[in-house]
């Protein structure tokens, strides 16, 4: 998993190009800090663009849903797809309003979708989808039926080419800007869970699980 892919006109970070990263290690600590992507595709001349929460398989992302999805078709025929990840992290405060941008980490990925297959690889990907989201859950709820897995599909992205763009730091002001006489630094932003809400129809109610306890403690 420690490799870089090589930069390439389809990968390649061009605006800002010092912010480009193209090794696997920071590419997909972005993909794994994320809970959703979008995923970019073209289905007879038109462009689409679908959000969807993945996950990752060592060098693939994982993605799955209804059997009626159009982006799922089409990766469950090999088809072609971008999926892109943005995390951001702090909105920049310039001198300038020009200068004016955000601290992110983002990270491009390219490949052909295949489906998976076989009942044993669909339900490991989907107690990895389960696990992503919360750690433990898989064998404390009802695990999906026969009935179930029928209704969803899933498929794998081999990633094929991928680059990551991280932007991280203060303002970069011009020289003649830094004595203007304004506020300028960063304003970082947190990504927190607040507190398990309990749904009113479960009776009794039951104790809130040991894995749930840390949500909405800081």
């Amino acid at each position: 998993m420690a490799h870089e892919f090589p930069k390439t006109p389809l990968n390649k970070v061009k605006r800002l190009p010092e912010k480009g990263q193209y090794d696997a290690v920071s590419i997909y600590a972005v993909v794994d800090a994320a809970l959703v992507c979008s995923v970019g595709y073209v289905i007879e001349g038109q462009v689409y663009v679908t959000p969807t929460m993945h996950a990752r398989d060592g060098d693939q992302i994982l993605l799955h849903g209804s059997r009626a999805s159009r982006m799922l078709r089409h990766l469950d025929a090999g088809g072609a797809v971008c999926i892109s990840v943005t995390i951001p992290d702090a909105l920049v405060l310039a001198r300038s309003i020009f200068e004016h941008s955000m601290n992110y980490r983002s990270a491009t990925l390219f490949g052909h979708g295949t489906p998976v297959i076989g009942g044993a690889a669909r339900v490991a990907a989907l107690r990895l989808f389960s696990e992503r989201m919360i750690p433990g859950r898989w064998n404390d709820a009802r695990q999906p039926d026969e009935s179930e897995l029928k209704q969803t599909t899933i498929v794998a992205v081999p990633i094929e080419s991928a680059s990551a763009k991280i932007a991280d730091g203060m303002p970069t002001d011009n020289e003649a800007d830094m004595d203007y006489p304004v506020w300028a630094g960063i304003i970082p932003m947190r990504h927190l869970y607040s507190a398990p809400v309990p749904d009113p129809r479960t009776q009794p109610p039951r104790p809130l699980p040991e894995y749930l306890r840390s949500f909405g403690s800081e």
